[in-house]
């Protein structure tokens, strides 16, 4: 969504990497467990929700413990958690926060313990304090976004059920930077020896509707990562201009507005998570939801698995008539949730 509100190719010596690590960690499992880094080719469909609140300006928190376990007793397998940079990480190229890490500790471990997926979405607009990452004048660039990638790295490197989502939603910049701010914190993080998959995302608020219509074709096929364990992270609301603002849906989008992002991928030999989309709860919208949700069920060779915007208790708690949430209300399960719970896909 806007600011306002808001997977198969391996290359060989990655292939290689990953069951050397792999050996290493059968050997010093009694001192010491490694954990191989989630692989694409082994991840089952992912579907979830995005558990938001710890990313908000203010009155924001982490999702507690009730929300989270809300959520994964209807089966979903995916929890993504948008964080805030200056949060997690106050000081450029400092230490991260001790306080921010137990809480995110708190939830990988309940997430990990459901044998789920834990998405670390850092959801800043590949931006910091509103300044674009790397503009001239602006006070962080790719090498600081790398560090911060570098330390989330060390701390949750190889943990085979965290995924690095880099950046939420780049938009209004130049698209060479976005894909430059991106490949050096790739670069970054498999310095590491992490091989966690990773999550890219173009420019213009990565739009999957808009994605061939934008030069993010031409820029993000350059994404660079020796792992090759990399895919996109797209998102798609069914209201006018894709926003995720009204509760009006566009007929027909749910059908078609993934159908050049699911071409370009297939195409590409690339995978993709949709990461963001709602629809508002009537009927009109019910409709959309589902042929959307059949879409990628449909095409499940290339899309990863879907997050729906969103949870997290903070959503509901600001508006009790909030019309997009997944949150219960006090009346009881919400029209989305009932729409969403035939395409809930349990761990294969």
């Amino acid at each position: 969504m806007l600011a306002a509100y808001r997977h198969k190719r391996h290359a060989e010596g990655g292939l290689l990497y990953r069951i050397i690590i792999r050996i290493l960690g059968g050997l010093l499992v009694v001192s010491s467990p490694v954990h191989a880094g989630g692989d694409l080719r082994d991840l089952p469909f992912l579907s979830g929700v995005n558990a938001s609140g710890a990313e908000f300006v203010t009155n924001w928190r982490y999702p507690d413990k009730e929300n989270i376990d809300y959520y994964l007793s209807q089966g979903m397998r995916l929890i993504r958690l948008p964080i805030a940079w200056v949060r997690v990480q106050p000081e450029l190229g400092g230490e991260l926060d001790k306080d921010h890490l137990r809480e995110l500790d708190r939830i990988l471990t309940q997430v990990a313990e459901a044998d789920a997926w834990l998405v670390i979405d850092l959801h800043d607009y590949m931006r910091r304090n509103g300044q674009v990452v790397g503009a001239p004048g602006a006070p962080a660039d790719a090498a600081h976004l790398a560090d911060f990638w570098r330390r989330m790295a060390l701390r949750y490197g190889n943990h085979p059920q965290v995924i690095f989502n880099l950046m939420n939603e780049p938009h209004d910049m130049p698209s060479a930077l976005n894909l430059a701010n991106q490949n050096h914190a790739i670069a970054a993080i498999r310095a590491t020896g992490a091989d966690n998959i990773v999550l890219v995302s173009g420019n213009h608020y990565s739009g999957a509707h808009s994605f061939l219509w934008s030069d993010n074709p031409a820029w993000m096929a350059q994404v660079e990562d020796k792992a090759d364990n990399f895919a996109f992270d797209l998102h798609q609301y069914l209201d006018e201009g894709s926003r995720g603002i009204s509760p009006f849906c566009i007929p027909g989008s749910g059908a078609t507005a993934l159908v050049a992002a699911t071409d370009w991928l297939r195409a590409n030999d690339r995978q993709a998570l949709l990461g963001e989309f709602n629809a508002g709860p009537g009927e009109r919208c019910a409709a959309e939801l589902r042929d959307l949700l059949a879409h990628v069920a449909a095409n499940d060779d290339v899309w990863i698995g879907w997050a729906y915007w969103a949870g997290g208790g903070l959503w509901r708690g600001a508006n009790p008539t909030d019309p997009f949430t997944l949150d219960p209300s006090l009346t009881g399960t919400i029209p989305q949730m009932e729409v969403l719970r035939p395409f809930i896909k349990s761990k294969e």
